[in-house]
């Protein structure tokens, strides 16, 4: 009987498939693809924005990913709100943004420097509201 109870445990643990999941950007468009992961975690950046950064396909994702946690109503630092284009502008010119993402943001780590790239592009740029 326990070599039956054995048999019947090594086949159901044998028949099982693990599936790793892995999270990063799925979007083979990127330049930060991971061709492993299976979990898209919301931080690709796309080719065009280390050029030429729009607000809504570039920095938007990147702060609502890294920041907005935080800096939103109810969030830890709810008194600097970067939910959207005139909150972000208006704490540019009261704080310094840059700064911050390069030194201090957010509070769990840097995010990755190719977001940080992307920030100080755009603001560069003018901080268009595309």
């Amino acid at each position: 009987m326990l070599r039956f109870i054995f048999l019947v445990l090594l086949f159901i643990f044998s028949s099982c498939s693990y599936n790793e999941l892995i999270t990063g950007c799925t979007n083979p468009t990127a330049s930060n693809y991971d061709q492993n992961a299976t979990i898209d975690n919301g931080l690709c950046v796309l080719d065009i924005c280390l050029s030429e950064p729009t607000f809504l396909e570039c920095v938007k994702p990147i702060i609502d990913n890294n920041c907005v946690s935080c800096h939103s109503y109810g969030g830890d630092a709810g008194d600097i709100l970067l939910t959207d284009y005139n909150l972000i502008i208006e704490a540019d010119n009261m704080y310094d943004i840059i700064n911050s993402i390069n030194n201090t943001m957010p509070k769990g780590g840097l995010m990755p420097q190719k977001n940080i790239n992307v920030i100080e592009k755009w603001f560069e740029n003018g901080a268009p509201n595309n």
